[in-house]
């Protein structure tokens, strides 16, 4: 009578494998998680530098403090020079 079935040596080879196969995946997800911490940093960036640029238009100087920044954006949602945020 013949045992049919994986021996420990074919167990422990495709065991290897997936862990090989998912440790690629792991360094794969880190560098597009690395790129997207990027790309969400200089959208952010870009968003203070327009509001920077706008707070100086509309006051011909730059903010000295954050907090001129912030207020006049707020002021300008309340009397809807900036449309109000979904």
């Amino acid at each position: 009578m013949k045992l049919t079935g994986f021996t420990l040596v074919e167990f422990l080879v495709v065991i290897c494998i997936a862990f090989i196969l998912i440790g690629s995946f792991a360094i794969y997800a880190n560098i597009i998680l690395g790129t997207a911490r990027e790309i969400a940093l200089q959208n952010e960036l870009m968003n203070m530098r327009l509001a920077i640029e706008h707070y100086r238009i509309i006051n011909a100087k730059y903010p000295t403090e954050l907090s001129d920044l912030v207020t006049v954006q707020r002021s300008e949602v309340n009397q809807g020079v900036i449309p109000a945020p979904v």
